[in-house]
C-alpha cells in the first residue's frame, strides 16, 4: 500500500477480517492511525497501524456481560394490569348533564 493512499473502513476491513463497524470504532477510540475523519466519513491511511497490544489490554479488562433478569415489572410492585389478557375492565358510566 501507498501512504498516501486513503482507504475507507470496508476497504481495511477486508484486510483485517473484520466489521467496517469495528474499524469505525477503532478510528474513534484512537487504536488505528493515521486516520481522520473527512465529511462525515472515516479516511485511514494506506501505511495505517493497529495497536493491538492496547486493544487486547482492553479486552482483557473488560469486565464480562451480565445477564439481566426476565423483562417485565420488579418483583413486589403493583400490579398495573389486574385483569388477564382478552378481559376488558369495565367503563365508568358517563354522567348525564343536569342541563338537559
Amino acid at each position: 500500500m501507498l501512504s498516501n493512499q486513503w482507504l475507507t473502513p470496508e476497504e481495511v476491513a477486508q484486510l483485517e477480517k473484520c466489521t467496517p463497524t469495528t474499524i469505525r470504532r477503532w478510528c474513534r477510540e484512537d487504536f488505528i492511525w493515521p486516520c481522520r475523519m473527512e465529511r462525515g466519513r472515516w479516511l485511514i491511511g494506506g501505511a495505517y497501524a493497529v495497536s493491538l497490544d492496547t486493544l487486547r489490554v482492553r479486552l482483557a479488562n473488560k469486565p464480562p456481560k451480565v445477564k439481566h433478569a426476565a423483562p417485565g415489572r420488579p418483583k413486589g410492585s403493583k400490579n398495573k394490569n389486574p385483569y388477564p389478557k382478552g378481559v376488558k375492565r369495565p367503563r365508568k358510566k358517563k354522567r348525564q348533564s343536569s342541563l338537559a
